[in-house]
């Protein structure tokens, strides 16, 4: 009797793990990756935050060297910038009670910054192409100056985000100009 449970409990936790791993299989399908140096000859970009101020710091980033234009309607953009926050599991306690014990969890507040764009036609939708992602602290507004220790304030992270990518397509652009260049 004992045997028959533990032979049932194997095969169900199998077919479960299955199952689980050819779900996640499936959605890795719909991500493709790609290079920063496809967007140069991208234009229009839409970008989409959770709140006006956010958004507002990225398209000043973006705007700036004027590689770029940003649109107001995704229908007009070629690539997408999303900006966003996400909770991430960073351990978690336990409280017991007369009869039982329950688990929470503890939550941390993670910034996530992708730039994306539809990619190849897969069955009746579209996969998304990644250019450049980056998760971090969203309230990462200081950091201590290197030999003193004294706080420093910092742009808001997505601000410093999209300076990042900024550099990968500065660096992108002056790769692409070198390599004309020797032919």
């Amino acid at each position: 009797m004992r045997k028959n449970f533990i032979i049932k409990k194997v095969i169900f936790l199998t077919l479960l793990f299955c199952g689980l791993s050819s779900q996640a299989f499936a959605e890795m399908e719909n991500i493709e990756y790609g290079r920063v140096s496809e967007l140069l000859n991208r234009p229009n970009v839409y970008v989409y935050s959770l709140d006006f101020e956010t958004r507002e710091d990225i398209v000043k980033e973006v705007e700036k060297t004027g590689d770029f234009r940003v649109v107001g309607r995704p229908e007009d953009a070629q690539f997408f910038i999303h900006y966003g926050t996400s909770l991430q599991e960073i351990g978690h306690y336990y409280t017991y009670n007369l009869f039982w014990r329950d688990r929470h969890s503890i939550k941390k507040s993670v910034g996530e910054m992708y730039v994306y764009s539809h990619g190849d036609r897969v069955g009746k939708g579209r996969r998304i192409r990644v250019y450049f992602g980056r998760s971090f602290d969203p309230k990462q507004q200081y950091t201590k100056a290197p030999i003193i220790g004294i706080p420093i304030a910092l742009k808001h992270p997505a601000a410093q985000r999209a300076r990042d990518f900024m550099k990968k397509v500065r660096k992108a652009k002056k790769d692409l100009q070198t390599s004309h260049a020797k032919k």
